[in-house]
């Protein structure tokens, strides 16, 4: 058109990856997944699939946390990773010193108020209701502030307001928001946030997510 405006056909340009998955092969018991290549852009991605076909294998590769072939770039990540069965990995008498481990106390506060988790701070872990736990989990997921967000599962056990709690979290991750709120408190950051990958069981929630990639 002569306003200078894209014709309605014009292609849309891929976004640039901020993570590329090169050749990845993991081979566990009598499964295999791979090889896969794959680029995540800058935003919210979602692993889909059949159950069985290697979702949370991929997100526990890519956080290094099993053995596998093949590499990512880049090479190192700094990411934060909540898993599906999140009551193992609570070892500290309060949701504030647990979320503080391996990060700081400004950070814990910081994502205290930032995730509504006010009223159990004092609270141990496992006293906390399975909704707010969940959110516990992920907001030790954001502890270091990082780059990457890996999230297997987070919707487990939510009530209606433990969904709106993270999807705000992950809008605010993507967005830049938590980390300016961590360094408004005082506390540090791995980086500057690039994407969140997680996996979901609630096929119409995970529609929230910018991108997908399918098993």
């Amino acid at each position: 058109p002569d306003d200078g405006s894209l014709p309605a056909h014009a292609p849309v340009p891929a976004p640039s990856p901020v993570l590329m998955i090169n050749d990845l092969v993991v081979e566990r018991h009598a499964f295999t997944l791979g090889p896969l290549s794959a680029g995540i852009p800058r935003g919210i991605t979602h692993i889909a699939g059949p159950n069985g076909t290697g979702k949370t294998t991929l997100l526990l590769a890519l956080a290094d946390l099993i053995e596998h072939r093949g590499a990512t770039q880049p090479h190192t990540l700094h990411y934060g990773w909540a898993p599906t069965s999140m009551d193992t990995s609570f070892s500290a008498k309060t949701v504030r010193d647990e979320i503080a481990i391996g990060s700081t106390l400004h950070n814990a506060d910081a994502l205290i108020e930032y995730c509504g988790l006010q009223d159990v701070a004092d609270v141990h872990p496992l006293d906390v209701a399975s909704s707010v736990r969940r959110i516990v989990s992920v907001a030790c997921a954001l502890a270091r502030g990082p780059e990457f967000l890996f999230l297997d599962e987070p919707t487990v056990g939510l009530d209606v307001y433990g969904y709106r709690t993270l999807e705000r979290i992950m809008r605010g991750f993507v967005s830049g928001e938590i980390h300016e709120v961590l360094r408004a408190h005082g506390g540090s950051t791995l980086g500057e946030p690039k994407s969140v990958v997680w996996t979901c069981h609630n096929g119409p929630y995970s529609e929230l997510s910018d991108y997908r990639l399918v098993l």
